[in-house]
């Protein structure tokens, strides 16, 4: 059974899964997701937590519905969401970074070298 977060509502983090499956290539453009019920069922959540997801994800513009066969990923879906993602992570995370780095007094040129090293690392 999916365990969820108690820091965030679990249609939100429904949400951001799918978000994370279709940047990953997991979920492509074009694709049918799975249906209300069957995803509803896999997480054994209420059917309403899932519609809430999709609702979510469609006035995004990231899924879209089709009448009686169910909800699709749209095309240029995963490009739109490496961006929304790539600027939070610019405005959010690494500000967080930054502010905190001018805490503790950490030289840029430092920061710089140690992000070099996590992405030699990743590779």
């Amino acid at each position: 059974m999916k365990k969820f977060r108690d820091d965030q509502p679990i249609y939100l983090q429904i949400k951001d899964e799918i978000e994370e499956a279709i940047i990953a290539k997991r979920i492509l453009e074009g694709e049918q997701i799975l249906s209300i019920r069957a995803l509803s069922t896999e997480y054994r959540v209420n059917p309403i937590t899932i519609s809430n997801a999709y609702a979510e994800l469609e006035a995004s513009n990231i899924l879209y519905k089709k009448r009686g066969l169910g909800f699709f990923v749209k095309e240029g879906a995963r490009q739109m969401l490496l961006r929304e993602k790539r600027y939070d992570f610019i405005q959010k995370d690494l500000k967080n970074i930054v502010d905190k780095a001018r805490i503790v007094d950490i030289d840029i040129t430092l920061i710089i070298e140690e992000l070099q090293k996590l992405f030699k690392e990743g590779e």
